[in-house]
């Protein structure tokens, strides 16, 4: 029986073409969100704004610690809400993010936008990969997963390298513009989100979206009960 979270059930499972779709797209949003452009140059972006280095080492670690802390959270809200939105909420909180540092100024400016950033990563991590499960498992082709998410993880780093290389010619120009350029494309992201169709997943029912219980059994399964996923 499909699970409450799933949206629907098998006798509405969108058509074989609509969930084709989901592949290339993912595909296609995984290379946006990975095209980096900032990061040849975020270091010197950051100094050259008045920020020293203990600056940019606390706002990576807030980066961090964001992430860290929502990942459990996170992975509930795409199990509840569905992996669609929740990689709509990260397309729309990563490029918020990038907008945020487009036209910040200063520590606390930043600080906002690895926040927001952090956030939208945590919404996107592990989302994109139950999507591409989620879809050729409803397509019948599950054998197809392993090779797909290699492709998925290729695509990510392929787009990384090209931007490393991009971003480091914007920055001629200044090192703001690669900033801008990069709210550009991870702002692309979201229209290709918007099209994905959520496959119908099987599965015991969902608690429900407002069920906090739920979160915290996860949360406390994840983090006290099991120690691999704990280390992990």
């Amino acid at each position: 029986e499909p699970s409450v979270a799933s949206r629907g059930t098998m006798t509405d499972l969108p058509p074989r073409a609509l969930l084709a779709r989901n592949i290339p797209l993912l595909f296609l949003i995984k290379g946006l969100r990975w095209f980096m452009l900032v990061m040849p140059i975020l270091v010197l972006f950051f100094l050259a704004e008045g920020l020293t280095m203990t600056d940019v080492l606390v706002l990576q670690a807030v980066f961090s610690v964001t992430i860290v802390g929502l990942e459990v959270p996170s992975g509930w809200i795409a199990d509840v809400w569905g992996r669609r939105l929740s990689l709509i909420g990260g397309s729309i909180f990563g490029a918020a993010a990038f907008v945020a540092y487009a036209l910040g100024q200063g520590f606390w400016g930043f600080l906002a936008a690895e926040l927001l950033l952090g956030v939208g990563a945590s919404l996107v991590s592990g989302a994109d990969s139950a999507m591409l499960f989620d879809t050729l498992s409803a397509l019948g082709e599950d054998e197809r997963y392993r090779g797909a998410e290699g492709k998925l993880l290729s695509v990510g780093n392929f787009s990384e390298a090209a931007a490393a290389i991009v971003g480091g010619l914007l920055a001629t120009l200044s090192l703001r513009t690669p900033i801008v350029g990069q709210a550009i494309v991870t702002s692309l992201a979201i229209p290709c989100c918007l099209l994905l169709v959520e496959p119908p997943r099987s599965g015991p029912p969902g608690a429900g979206v407002t069920d906090l219980r739920a979160l915290r059994a996860v949360v406390r399964f994840a983090l006290v009960e099991t120690p691999p996923l704990r280390a992990m």
